[in-house]
């Protein structure tokens, strides 16, 4: 890829931090948008694996021209731990997706992934607002569109995981956050359900997703 803009001394810096890095769409995105804006900025991929997390964060914090970056799988929920301040809502879903890095080196989390969900569903002509919703998954994303689509006003939601324990968890947080929202964890035919929605990571493994003739 040839690029279109000049990296200088003054180019200021973004990041998404994932593992694995090579599936992420994010650096064509935002650099397709930056750019023609005249923004002086670049997004680049960082793969870090989870062992390597904490200390990956050290040396981001002494970068200082880097203005922040993006968190995805796995790092959602470990980064809450890792940050100097997260904002309430993304403390309430214990994820955060979107690190803002102060001119001091301080990280500051917030989580966007539901309420973009939420906006992606609207843009589709889809208002959530009494649905009847299946989520599988009960990781960051999941826990981000699960309290998103709570506050949207659905009418019930089941969540589904491979560790009953998460799901169980988040399904007790929502029912604290949203005391009138009707949360369980126990699936029922999915004709049943309005909305059908897979935050789960299974679509980073093509060859579990193939469908045989």
């Amino acid at each position: 890829m040839t690029l279109s803009h000049e990296i200088t001394g003054h180019t200021r810096l973004f990041g998404i931090v994932a593992d694995p890095v090579r599936h992420v769409k994010t650096p064509q995105a935002i650099n397709g948008r930056m750019w023609p804006q005249g923004i002086d900025g670049v997004l680049l991929p960082f793969h870090v694996a989870p062992d390597g997390l904490a200390e990956a964060m050290t040396g981001l914090r002494r970068i200082k021209n880097l203005e922040g970056f993006i968190v995805t799988v796995p790092h959602k929920s470990a980064m809450v731990a890792l940050c100097d301040e997260v904002d309430a809502h993304a403390r309430l879903i214990g994820a955060v997706n979107c690190v803002r890095r102060d001119t001091d080196g301080r990280l500051i989390g917030t989580m966007l992934d539901g309420r973009g969900f939420v906006q992606g569903l609207r843009c589709a002509a889809i208002d959530p607002a009494g649905l009847r919703v299946y989520l599988a998954g009960a990781g960051g994303a999941a826990s981000a569109i699960a309290f998103a689509l709570a506050e949207a006003g659905i009418a019930s939601l089941t969540i589904a995981n491979r560790t009953r324990a998460r799901s169980a968890s988040l399904a007790a947080r929502l029912s604290g956050a949203y005391p009138g929202l009707a949360v369980t964890v126990e699936p029922v035919p999915v004709s049943q359900y309005d909305l059908v929605i897979n935050a789960t990571s299974l679509g980073l493994q093509p060859e579990r997703c193939r469908v045989d003739d």
